[in-house]
């Protein structure tokens, strides 16, 4: 999580394209990650490339 007073600066993306990164180079399938369609980082992760599936809480990226 990045706190609050960091948010908007863009930490949160280079973390994601880190994770995203590093899971290509091990040859990982995509990430899988849950949380609540109503939390606020859905629409961050939506925004970057995750897609909402099985209901509100499961979402994945290839």
């Amino acid at each position: 999580a990045v706190l609050p007073e960091r948010q908007g600066h863009g930490i949160g993306k280079q973390l994601l394209n880190a994770v995203k990164d590093y899971s290509k180079e091990k040859g990982l399938a995509g990430i899988v990650l849950y949380t609540s369609e109503y939390a606020p980082a859905a629409k961050f992760y939506e925004k970057n490339g995750f897609k909402l599936s099985n209901g509100t809480i499961c979402m994945y990226c290839e």
